[in-house]
């Protein structure tokens, strides 16, 4: 039978090239490393039977679950094939990190699953980094929401609203209410070499958002906020 080769650059995201190639259902994770440099982004091959391919699409709101991750879309291509979802579950109040550090240089406001890889690089990780901790033990592809990502599910009232309804209607637990003074971590540290002339180290703080008022927030690392985890979806995989 005649195949496709679809061949997508998913961006910039962690420590390693992960190579997934899927041949009928099957499904392989490779690392690759060059020169002995590490290059971080995703590399996806699918290998696509022409004959009569169709997939699920998605919209937000929608409820995803693939066997293995269940969720609520957040965001979603245009296409529909591809997006983030959030867990169902809600973490008890954890502390970023439970020890007292400097930066570790996971800044990216956009793609939280660059802040996860880093963090997993370092010794004893999972039990310094609790609220990443949390996120990775949900299950395969999980991680630490990005403040940009946070700040979508938290305080978008389209998609708060679209995602609160499915998390009710599938027995998951809701988003923090809004005007409620509690805070949701992000994975992004506060980036204190653009902020040089604030007062204090303010390398041991990383960026919250606050529902009581919808701001963002630099927070001491070993203090303790909710966690949701997110994931990436794209239902070609399935």
């Amino acid at each position: 039978k005649l195949f496709t080769t679809h061949l997508d650059i998913i961006g910039m995201i962690g420590i390693f090239v992960e190579c997934r190639v899927r041949v009928s259902v099957h499904l392989e994770h490779i690392n690759l490393f060059f020169n002995n440099e590490h290059y971080y982004f995703f590399l996806k091959i699918i290998l696509d039977n022409m004959d009569n391919q169709s997939f699920k699409t998605y919209k937000l709101g929608d409820y995803y679950d693939d066997g293995f991750r269940q969720g609520v879309v957040f965001e979603v291509s245009t296409d529909g094939l591809q997006g983030k979802i959030l867990s169902l579950s809600q973490s008890e109040k954890l502390q970023w990190s439970n020890w007292i550090e400097f930066a570790r240089h996971v800044e990216d406001r956009k793609i939280g699953i660059k802040n996860q890889c880093k963090i997993q690089k370092y010794a004893d990780w999972h039990e310094r980094y609790p609220a990443f901790a949390w996120c990775s033990d949900q299950g395969d592809g999980w991680y630490l929401p990005a403040i940009d990502e946070l700040k979508r599910i938290a305080l978008n009232d389209k998609i708060y609203d679209a995602v609160n309804q499915t998390l009710l209607a599938k027995g998951g637990v809701k988003l923090l209410d809004r005007g409620q003074n509690e805070s949701y971590w992000s994975s992004t540290e506060f980036d204190w070499e653009e902020n040089i002339d604030c007062m204090g180290d303010m390398r041991s703080f990383a960026l919250s958002v606050c529902m009581r008022d919808g701001a963002c927030r630099a927070a001491f690392k070993y203090d303790s906020c909710y966690v949701r985890a997110v994931a990436l979806f794209d239902s070609r995989d399935r």
